[in-house]
This record gives C-alpha cells, structure tokens and sequence, in this order.
C-alpha cells in the first residue's frame, strides 16, 4: 500500500529534525519532494515510498546519474536509507532550483518566440545528452519535470525516479509516465520503459509545443492521453505556422517519428541539425526585415535622382 504524502512527510523530518523548515514541493508516482532549510542553505530531498519502488532499479539508475555533470541536470548531492517505524525508506539529496516548471509557465499562457523556443529545446538536449552519455534515459521529460530558473534556463529534475503522474495514472496505467508526454513504444500495444530515442520524441513535443503553442496530442480521458502518441499523428508544424523555417519543421518530426529507428540515431547529430535549426530561424528573422530595408533604399535612389544626383 503506498505510503503517502503525510508518512513520507514524517520520514523526512525524522531523517532532517534540526531543519529549520521541511516543505512538500510536490508528489511523483513513488515518491515525495520537500525544501529543507538549513539557515540559508535550501536542498531538495525525495522519500521513496518504498510500497511503489523499484529498489533495484532506483540503484541502477543512481548509480549512472551521480556522474552527470551538467549545469541543466539537477545535481545530485547524496542518498542513501533511513529507517522509519521499522521500514527502509530510500532517500536522495539534490540542489534545490529556485524557479517555475515549465508546465506551471506553459498553463499560465507563457508564449515563447519561435527563436526562444528553439534555444529551450538546445538547451534541454544538450544537458539530456548528459544523462543518455551515462546509458540511461530519463522517461519522463514532460514540462513538470524541466524547471526554468531565474535567468530562463531548463533544468531536468527527477531524472527518471519519480515519472511525477499522480495516484490514479500509477494505479491505472501499464506504464509509468505522464500521459500526453510519452513515446509511442512507451504507450504500444507492448509498452517498453524505452531507451535516449524516448526521451527524443518527447523533446520534439515540448518542441512542438512551443513551436506551434498547439498541444500535439488531444484526448479527454485520462487513458486516451496515455495512448495518444501511439495513435495520433500531430499535424505538420507549417501547416500551423508557415513562417516557421522548413529546416525546423523537419528537425522536429524527425524526432516525433513513430519509430524509434527513424529517428535520430546519433546525439551528435541531433545537436548539430539544432543548432542549423537555430541559425536557419535566425536568418529568417532576418530576412523579414529586409523588405523595410529595400524599402528604404527605393525611397533613397528616389530622393536622389528627385535631387539630380543621378544626372536626370
């Protein structure tokens, strides 16, 4: 039986009694996240309720993400067991990120700029690359698990731990992970945890998103939601948006493929088709205001030819 919030609350202040404040910041599918201050010193702690977990491979995992080191990963400070009313609960100590989650900006009707949207996307890959450099893969990048810092810049939480779905999704689905933000083989008719080409297609709708500010998936039930990128086909980014460069578009549903195997296969090379994405967007905004310029030039050779500048 899962433990909940109130019991993972008591181990966490049992675990921490001299902090000066313990504070729930949120509930995953196993697991709990609190703020604990020390003076000034503010960390993030995750209770694993060890009724939902997987020990084994919450061992697997750590072990890999203690080594990434990359200033877009939440940052691993120190873990280990605590015992609690006779049971073992596993616990993990990180950074605590001062900011809001990409999806708690995205509801509050946050519109990024195609360019600024892009960068994100860049950005998000890159420190995800760190992750997948260690043989592992996060599975749940959905925007709750990326927060934007103060300065803008995503960072990955949770790391592949917690999948952040609530009771229900846990209890009801045959795969942990956030409905609408999964890989198709995550969802098939034989769902597989998947590997680094997961976490791609799920980047590649975070990048549809703030592409298009259309959701790429649609359903109402709770279930539907789950199974959607298995079923649905998001509509071409330039049929929504035209002015978006055809180099982005296709950069994107590269990575929403269907099929694994038809997506990007080497990091390497899903980084550098980003950042030709980045400059291609850059160059058309450019060239949009080149017909003011042209413009400006036309009236110029007119004043001057008006002034006998061109002998006429």
């Amino acid at each position: 039986m899962p433990a909940g919030r109130t019991l993972l609350e008591r181990v966490a202040i049992s675990l921490f009694p001299l902090a000066d404040e313990v504070a729930h910041l949120g509930t995953g599918g196993f697991a709990c996240t609190f703020r604990i201050r020390e003076g000034d010193r503010q960390t993030a702690l995750k209770i694993i309720d060890p009724g939902l977990s997987e020990r084994e491979r919450v061992d697997r995992e750590l072990n890999a993400l203690q080594r990434v080191t990359n200033d877009g990963v939440v940052q691993f400070l120190a873990h280990g067991v605590h015992k609690f009313e006779g049971v073992d609960y596993c616990w993990i100590r990180m950074e605590f990120i001062e900011g809001r989650s990409l999806g708690a900006e995205l509801g509050a009707g946050v519109v990024f700029t195609p360019l600024e949207a892009l960068d994100l996307i860049s950005r998000l890959t890159d420190a995800a690359a760190s992750i997948w450099a260690q043989g592992t893969a996060h599975r749940d990048l959905s925007p709750n698990n990326i927060i934007l810092d103060a300065d803008g810049r995503p960072v990955i939480v949770d790391l592949g731990l917690a999948r952040h779905v609530d009771d229900e999704s846990y209890t009801a689905l045959p795969t942990p992970g956030t409905p609408g933000w999964m890989s198709p083989e995550q969802v098939g008719s034989s769902p597989v945890h998947g590997d680094w080409r997961s976490d791609q297609f799920v980047i590649g709708a975070l990048a549809y998103r703030l592409l298009t500010n259309v959701q790429p998936f649609y359903a109402l039930s709770l279930i539907d939601r789950w199974r959607a990128p298995a079923v649905q086909t998001p509509q071409p980014i330039r049929a929504i948006d035209p002015e978006i460069p055809s180099a982005v578009a296709d950069v994107v549903e590269r990575m929403l493929h269907k099929q694994p195997h038809r997506r990007y296969l080497k990091v390497s090379e899903l980084l550098t088709d980003l950042t030709l994405a980045i400059s291609s967007m850059q160059s058309a905004s450019t060239i949009e205001t080149s017909p003011q310029r042209f413009l400006l030039n036309i009236g110029q050779v007119k004043n001057y030819a008006e002034n006998g500048l061109f002998g006429l």
